[in-house]
């Protein structure tokens, strides 16, 4: 299948688990964590609908210091794809049909879209498992801001903690970008000739970003030029 077809394959299955999955479809808008409270099982299709079915998506967990919490790791195919589709356009990310229609839509209100819509507010568990999975795109979108060429970024994987959310959806936005800061970790597998790999690695702040060079077999940021890619 292609993107989009995985894309509308991702809302249809949404559709049909719902109300089950706790979500709740009115016409073509399905609330996966707005007015319903949404789930694991329905943010992990939606996150591998949003990434064209070119990754694949674990609900798991990893330990941070005594307490292990729910960790969302993502093993991507196709990066740039990711960066394309999590970038906002009218407040909502997805992948577009060539009319515009969406093939599949993640956001906080609707307003005029036309296509697969899924709604979800900050404070919603949907709302903080996209935000764990958002690594990979956001971290593509810098190397290709830098002039990193495309068809040179080959795959990606990261691996963040997702923070339970409450009533209070700026507080959960906060503790969650906090969270992902000390402890998410995105690995993006290059082809590349560049000679300041190290500095783009050290230059991103948001979380920690390695860069494995398949030119010259080193890893750059939190490994600098140490070890295999």
């Amino acid at each position: 299948m292609t993107s989009l077809e995985c894309a509308r394959a991702a809302f249809a299955v949404l559709c049909e688990n719902s109300p089950a999955n706790h979500c709740r479809l009115e016409g073509s808008v399905l609330d996966a964590g707005k007015e319903v409270p949404g789930g694991w099982s329905s943010a992990r299709t939606l996150t591998e609908g949003l990434y064209g079915g070119k990754a694949i998506v674990n609900v798991s967990q990893q330990r941070l210091g005594e307490e292990q919490v729910p960790t969302v790791e993502i093993l991507c195919d196709d990066p740039v794809l990711a960066s394309e589709s999590f970038t906002s356009r009218e407040g909502l990310v997805g992948l577009q049909e060539a009319d515009g229609a969406w093939a599949l839509a993640y956001g906080e209100n609707a307003g005029g879209a036309r296509g697969n819509v899924v709604l979800a507010v900050p404070a919603s568990l949907c709302a903080v498992v996209v935000e764990a999975a958002a690594a990979v795109p956001r971290a593509v979108s810098y190397l290709l801001e830098q002039g990193v060429p495309q068809e040179e970024i080959l795959w990606g994987w990261s691996c963040c903690p997702v923070v339970l959310p409450s009533l209070d959806g700026e507080a959960v936005r906060a503790a969650h970008r906090a969270a992902i800061a000390a402890h998410g970790v995105c690995s993006i597998w290059v082809r590349s000739t560049r000679a300041d790999l190290e500095t783009l690695a050290r230059n991103w702040g948001d979380f920690r970003l390695r860069l494995h060079c398949l030119e010259d077999g080193k890893t750059y940021g939190a490994s600098s030029g140490t070890g295999a890619v």
